[in-house]
């Protein structure tokens, strides 16, 4: 199955991912009967994929969800959690782009789990 973007894109799409809706998203793909995607750009991948983009996704929410119950405000946590760069390295020629990336990433984060910013009406 060829997908437009990457099922979830190794470095998180910032106002795409809601950690429920993108879980839902997953286990949609999952129902399908096709075993192989073929994503916009990264590998050619199967089903046990999305397990691991589930997972990777789970594990940012915890991330910035343990700032916060630390007292990290949302400024605190943009500047202090940036983890997770080695992990899913950005795609070829984006190298640069992985500190910001996470930036985004962790203050949209932020913003779900505080009901803020972006997702004041969720």
């Amino acid at each position: 199955m060829r997908l437009g973007g990457r099922t979830i894109p190794s470095a998180l799409s910032a106002r795409k991912v809601f950690h429920g809706t993108t879980h839902r998203s997953l286990a949609s793909l999952r129902a399908l009967r096709e075993e192989t995607f073929v994503p916009g750009y990264g590998p050619v991948c199967d089903k046990r994929y999305l397990d691991e983009q589930s997972s990777f996704i789970s594990e940012w929410v915890e991330y910035v969800r343990g700032g916060i119950e630390r007292g990290m405000n949302k400024e605190e946590c943009i500047s202090n959690l940036t983890a997770s760069s080695e992990r899913y390295p950005m795609d070829v020629g984006q190298d640069g782009m992985a500190p910001r990336v996470i930036q985004i990433n962790v203050a949209n984060l932020y913003d779900y789990l505080t009901s803020a910013g972006i997702h004041a009406h969720r």
